[in-house]
């Protein structure tokens, strides 16, 4: 039996498990990474339209400004945070409430580029903001 044959076998099968194994984490680390991205992305859409609704149904309660001047302060405030507003995302109804919506797109690794689960990388959220007086 030849002995320096065996050991290259047994480094040949320690390095094969020791790829895999490496392999496997990249996996789980690309699908962790893009899993947190998405829910701080959600997370954040939601409160940049919290915001930017509040900010514009404090301005027509507290300052008792019209809703068009409301609406420009919201988009102030929604320029000032880094948010990037459609036109006609804001909208303020008959009884005061404001509507915004909020859509971005998430910084992920991977899922944006898979067809079918791409529109999971994009955060589509709406906010109504009720006056309170």
């Amino acid at each position: 039996m030849d002995w320096r044959n065996r050991r290259d076998d047994n480094g040949a099968i320690v390095m094969g498990w020791l790829l895999r194994l490496t392999l496997v984490f990249v996996l789980i680390g690309l699908v962790l990474y893009d899993a947190v991205a998405i829910a701080y992305g959600k997370v954040a859409a939601a409160d940049d339209a919290r915001i930017v609704a509040r900010a514009a149904t404090d301005a027509m309660v507290l300052k008792r400004a019209s809703p068009k001047d409301a609406v420009k302060l919201a988009e102030n405030r929604a320029e000032s945070r880094g948010i990037e507003l459609e036109p006609d995302s804001i909208a303020v109804s008959k009884d005061g409430s404001v509507t915004v919506v909020v859509n971005r797109e998430i910084n992920t690794l991977v899922t944006y580029r898979v067809g079918p689960i791409a529109h999971w990388a994009q955060a589509d959220e709406t906010y109504v903001s009720t006056p309170t007086m």
